[in-house]
């Protein structure tokens, strides 16, 4: 009884080889380190020709057999098994290459040489191996672009979060000093209804809902603008006798100065509204935004009655003019041949 080396390298139950290679599928052929044959399973008989106990495997050997016995001396100075390439002549008497695991067997006492187990494996069956870790290495190849893709779009998206998140506490901050203004010029005019200061806040509302539906946190277009503070100032004055027409060139400004665009245009028609159409009159409304020459011009004009004397200094004129400032122009007031109120300003400054 021996024990036998398996090419996994771990140690077999004590067995006879013909037991051990019996079971084994893949041809095995027990030799010495002079290459005498000692044994072979049915699937060696099949594979190599002229195997025989006790003869020399060099005959069935179809390389030079200095070949095999270098493989063998190499198997039977390690425990470890022994990788190499072999050739046999099969039974048609063809040479046949042969991928094969060589172990040492542990010699029985009185064992002049030590004992060599060859196990063979087609060419066919290593390729098909090296295929199947090819493809393998292939997904996993890809799956790693994609992955190095997906960071790198996480990447991008993690940072323009970051530049929107500065964005939004900019406008916080500077929505926050606009409505600090707006109730400081508010305040001046005890008579000033409160309802008047909350439309102006509305309005600033009605910017930030714009940029939110229009998936642009950065700009907004001033025709949708125009017409969504329109709307909200139709509901709110319920005035139905008086038309408003809007008249807009293509522009598009940055949130900030789109919301002082708005509430210049919320404070102009609001006051429209109040002081031009007592109730019961009819009458029109003409918003009209142009650009030349990156010169934007705003008028909003009507035909309701003239506007008194006071209104000029009121408290939504005021509001008006700090406004136009802010856009970086000077509120306009003409009364012929119609009441118009205007500001131009640089769009790009």
């Amino acid at each position: 009884m021996r024990r036998v080396v398996s090419t996994s390298g771990q140690a077999n139950s004590v067995l006879e080889f013909e037991t051990f290679a019996a079971s084994d599928p893949r041809p095995s052929i027990l030799t010495d380190t002079a290459g005498t044959v000692v044994g072979f399973n049915g699937a060696a008989q099949l594979a190599v020709r002229g195997l025989t106990k006790g003869r020399l495997l060099t005959e069935a050997f179809a390389e030079p057999p200095a070949k095999l016995l270098d493989y063998l001396r190499r198997c039977a100075r390690t425990r470890s098994p022994v990788i190499g390439a072999l050739a046999f002549f099969d039974r048609c008497g063809g040479p046949v290459s042969w991928r094969c695991d060589g172990g040492l067997v542990t010699p029985r006492r009185g064992d002049v040489l030590p004992q060599v187990i060859i196990r063979l494996r087609s060419r066919a069956d290593a390729h098909a191996g090296f295929v199947a870790l090819k493809e393998r290495m292939t997904l996993l190849n890809r799956e790693l672009r994609y992955r190095k893709h997906l960071e790198g779009r996480l990447r991008v998206e993690l940072e323009a979060k970051s530049v929107l998140l500065a964005e939004v506490n900019h406008r916080v901050k500077n929505n926050l000093q606009v409505i600090i203004s707006l109730l400081s010029i508010a305040s001046r005019d005890p008579g000033q209804a409160f309802e008047q200061t909350v439309d102006r806040v509305r309005a600033m509302g009605r910017v930030q809902q714009l940029l939110y539906e229009g998936n642009n946190f950065r700009e907004i277009e001033c025709t949708a603008l125009i017409k969504a503070l329109v709307s909200s100032l139709d509901l709110i004055h319920k005035y139905k006798d008086v038309a408003i027409t809007i008249d807009c060139d293509d522009l598009r400004l940055n949130a900030d100065r789109a919301t002082s665009l708005g509430l210049l245009i919320n404070e102009l028609v609001s006051n429209a509204f109040k002081h031009a159409f007592p109730r019961g009159r009819k009458g029109t409304i003409l918003i009209r935004l142009t650009v030349d020459n990156k010169i934007a011009v705003l008028a909003v004009t009507d035909d309701g009655v003239p506007m008194p004397r006071i209104a000029s200094n009121g408290t939504g004129l005021t509001i008006a003019r700090a406004l136009a400032q802010k856009l970086g122009g000077e509120l306009e007031i003409t009364t012929e041949p119609r009441k118009a109120f205007g500001v131009a300003f640089d769009i790009e400054n």
